[in-house]
């Protein structure tokens, strides 16, 4: 199966715990391709020497103010937010994937690009 992985982990404990579950997926055979914005952690562990096929999505800089703290800045920032996982999304179908493993987000709960995903692509969160 071609499985594709998503995640904006910072390094720890979850982002180990993905590499375990590449390296489980690995050697069960499967293809994996690893999808993540630059600002995700990209030098923990061994994630990238066990995927098949990996794109980094650059990411629009941080202002210098926490967008959280001003209701205008957040919702700016929340629909640039949306707009780019669009973007990853569509780059993340040409890959052709049989399924999605999606890792948890550093700002967000669930990563939004899971509520764009098609309903009939199997998907792990």
């Amino acid at each position: 199966m071609k499985i594709a992985i998503y995640h904006h982990l910072p390094s720890g404990g979850a982002l180990g715990h993905l590499c375990e579950v590449a390296k489980a997926l690995k050697s069960a055979g499967h293809e994996l391709g690893l999808f993540i914005p630059a600002t995700a952690e990209q030098e923990f562990g061994d994630l990238k020497d066990l995927v098949d096929h990996t794109i980094v999505f650059q990411r629009n800089a941080w202002r210098p103010i926490f967008p959280f703290l001003n209701p205008m800045l957040y919702r700016t920032y929340l629909g640039q937010h949306l707009t780019e996982e669009k973007y990853y999304l569509k780059h993340i179908l040409e890959f052709e994937p049989d399924g999605i493993y999606l890792a948890q987000c550093r700002l967000w709960t669930e990563p939004p690009l899971l509520r764009y995903l098609p309903k009939d692509l199997p998907k792990v969160l």
